[in-house]
Parts: structure tokens; sequence; C-alpha cells
């Protein structure tokens, strides 16, 4: 398991301690869970995710953390929950349900808010230094080492 700092959740995602703060105050599970003090907070590439997620619904919809903090539970646990990678997932966020799942598993369409996942795990990847698929290669030619 990879063990992950503030800085480096900051790196990865070109924020400032005082951001990934503010969203350890108010989004759960974070905000519930009891830190020691003196000792650095430590994350996972789960956390790394969620964290990559939550920022691009800021910057690409505009969503005050306020607003978040009551679906964050949900989107975490949706976000870290076990699933084959695909491509592109797609995730469905109901505010008045305060629930998120992927929507390819809905059963009954309401509205929401539907967050494509993709550069969100691309920018952790990226981080993370994992190769990109053939198909996401230039000419679809595959790398040989």
């Amino acid at each position: 398991m990879i063990v992950l700092k503030t800085k480096d959740i900051c790196a990865a995602l070109g924020i400032k301690r005082h951001h990934l703060r503010t969203w350890t105050d108010a989004l759960q599970p974070y905000c519930v869970q009891c830190t020691q003090e003196r000792s650095a907070r430590k994350f996972d590439t789960g956390d790394l995710l969620f964290f990559a997620t939550i920022k691009h619904i800021e910057d690409k919809f505009g969503i005050p953390v306020p607003a978040l903090s009551e679906i964050s539970k949900s989107i975490y646990d949706t976000i870290r929950s076990p699933r084959i990678m695909s491509n592109q997932e797609l995730i469905y966020l109901d505010f008045e349900s305060s629930s998120c799942d992927f929507a390819d598993s809905l059963e009954q369409k309401t509205e929401g808010l539907l967050i494509d996942t993709t550069s969100a795990k691309n920018l952790v990847c990226g981080f993370l230094g994992l190769i990109p698929t053939q198909s996401e290669l230039h000419l679809g030619l595959a790398r040989v080492s």
C-alpha cells in the first residue's frame, strides 16, 4: 500500500496545504476522524482519487465545499468501492438524497449531476507514474522496454 502525506496530495493536485485542510475539515469521513497533535495525517491512493474528484467537481462545476459536505461520504464510498476500471466512468450525484452512485448502476433516473471521473483518474495515474494503455499512446503504438 502506498502511503501519501499532505505534501504529496498537494503536489499531485496542484493545491496549497490550506486548500487540503479546508477539505479535511469540512468533508466526511475526514472531518470526523480523530487526529493526534503533532503527527502528520497519512493518506492512500484512494484518498488521492477522492480529492482529485472533489477538485474536479469544484473546478468544473463551481460547487463549493460546504455544498459538498452532505454528499461527501457517499462520494468517498463510491469512489473507493471495488470496481473494474473502465475507460470512462461516470458517477451520479443526487444532492436531494445526498447519494452518489455509478451512473451505469442507476435503476431510475432522477435529477442530479453527472460527473466524468476520467480526468481525476488520469491525474492520479500520472502522479503515480502508471503506464497508459495502448489505446492512449500516440498512433496506437505500444511501449517496448
